[in-house]
Order: structure tokens, then C-alpha cells, then sequence
């Protein structure tokens, strides 16, 4: 009797925990179909904001576009190419360095989009960063070599790094000029104008004309340097503010005392 009592009371056990069992199971399957459900959800509200994006980019209304792919990117952090037409937009906008950052964040998304090479070397291009946008197209290349748009852009690119090194020494030699052209003249003025010559003797003639000369070229080498640094700025993040001018304005709000008011 005692065993059969026994036996009775682990079958009933068992099936209560066969019962538990059976709605923990149901439980974990209703989770899961409502985690399919929401990102399902997601990816349609993602792709709903990303369409929206375009439309604005095609009507060059970049600011608008930027914000739509920007709520893209909170549904969906993987839609690269959300991130791909922002940086579009960013470069409208002249964010030069929020375009790169968008444009580097789809090809880590997607390195076989070509797209992302081709965004990321055209921002580039624009800052006159052209050492950059030649080894983000060669990375592209080594995808695929053959692709049109990319030979065609990295052609583009160093005719332009060229032109640019050209010019820049160009612009080196006629600083030099210029400040040679200013030697000869004081040399010449000291010579013709002056009585009682400042500059005695030969050498000391040509170590002037030589400063002239070097001066030259140094100011042209400085203004070189300036827009050399210019366009890398272009490219990188402005330094974070060490105080926030709203939260100033609002402490200075509170700090401000209410006049009292006048009695009539």
C-alpha cells in the first residue's frame, strides 16, 4: 500500500513538472516569435525612413535626407546603405568628416560594396585629401580590378594630386622669384639712388640678395603650408568645446535675478 502510495505521488510530480516544462517551452517560442515580429517591425520602419531619405536627395533637400537616413540607422544599424546616402547628404552639407566617418562605416558594414569605396575616395577628392582617395580606390581595385568607376576616379585623382604638386612648386619658384626680384632691386636702388652706397662690397650684395631670394620662398612655402592644413581640417573632427554654451546660457538664465516689479 505504501508503494503504490509512493509510486502515486512521483507520477503526479513528474507530470507537474512535465506541465512546467511544457509552458516554460511556450513561453521561450512566444519570445522568440515576438523578437522576429519587432525586428521585422524595425527593418520596415528602417527601410520606410531610408526611401524617405532618397526622395529628399533627389529633391536637394540634403538636411532633410540626412535626418531620414539618420532614423534609419536607429532602426536598422546595419543598413549600409543608409549610412552610404548620409554620407551623400553630409558632403552637401560640407561635413566633410561626418561623410568619411559614414562612408568608412559602410564598407566595415559591407566590404564588397564598391559604392562605399567610391563614396569614401569622392569625399576625400573634395577635400583635395588625394593621397587618401588614391588608397581608398587602390583597396577598391583589389576587389575588383577591372571596375570602370573606380579606374575612372583614381585616373581623375591623380591628375589631380599632380596638378596639384605642380602647382604647389610653382607657386615655391615664383615666391623665390619675387623675393629675388626685391634682392635686385634694393641692390639697385642702394647702387643708383643712394650717394654713399649702404651695402659696401660683393658679398655682402649677394648675401642680400639670397635673404631676399629665401624670404621669398619661405612665405610662399608658409602659405603652402596653411592651405595643406586647411584641407586636412576638412577631414577630421572639430575639438570638442571644453564648456557648452547652452548649458552656460541656461545656468546664466537661472543666475539672473527678476527685477522686482513696481508698485503703481
Amino acid at each position: 500500500m505504501l508503494g503504490v502510495f509512493r509510486r502515486n505521488i512521483i507520477q503526479d510530480h513528474t507530470r507537474d513538472y512535465c506541465s512546467l516544462q511544457t509552458v516554460f517551452l511556450f513561453i521561450d517560442v512566444l519570445c522568440k516569435q515576438a523578437s522576429v515580429i519587432v525586428n521585422l517591425l524595425l527593418l520596415e520602419n528602417a527601410e520606410k525612413a531610408f526611401k524617405r531619405g532618397k526622395s529628399f536627395l533627389d529633391q536637394k533637400r540634403p538636411l532633410q535626407a540626412m535626418l531620414a537616413f539618420t532614423e534609419s540607422v536607429k532602426y536598422d544599424e546595419t543598413h549600409y546603405e543608409s549610412y552610404l546616402h548620409r554620407a551623400e547628404a553630409f558632403l552637401h552639407l560640407e561635413y566633410h568628416h561626418l561623410a568619411r566617418e559614414d562612408a568608412t562605416k559602410c564598407i566595415e558594414l559591407n566590404p564588397k560594396s564598391l559604392e562605399g569605396y567610391v563614396k569614401k575616395a569622392k569625399i576625400e577628392f573634395e577635400a583635395a585629401a588625394y593621397k587618401e582617395a588614391r588608397e581608398t580606390l587602390e583597396s577598391g581595385l583589389d576587389i575588383d580590378s577591372v571596375n570602370a568607376q573606380l579606374l575612372k576616379a583614381l585616373h581623375k585623382n591623380n591628375t589631380a594630386e599632380r596638378s596639384l604638386i605642380f602647382s604647389t612648386k610653382g607657386l615655391h619658384m615664383k615666391g623665390g622669384a619675387v623675393g629675388s626680384f626685391l634682392g635686385v632691386l634694393f641692390i639697385l636702388v642702394n647702387e643708383i639712388l643712394l650717394t654713399t652706397s649702404a651695402v659696401p662690397g660683393i658679398i655682402m650684395k649677394g648675401i642680400i640678395f639670397t635673404a631676399f631670394a629665401y624670404l621669398g620662398y619661405a612665405a610662399a612655402k608658409f602659405y603652402t603650408d596653411i592651405l595643406d592644413q586647411h584641407r586636412k581640417v576638412l577631414l577630421e573632427p572639430p575639438k570638442e568645446m571644453n564648456n557648452d554654451p547652452f548649458k552656460e546660457m541656461s545656468d546664466a538664465s537661472k543666475g539672473q535675478k527678476t527685477e522686482p516689479k513696481k508698485k503703481r
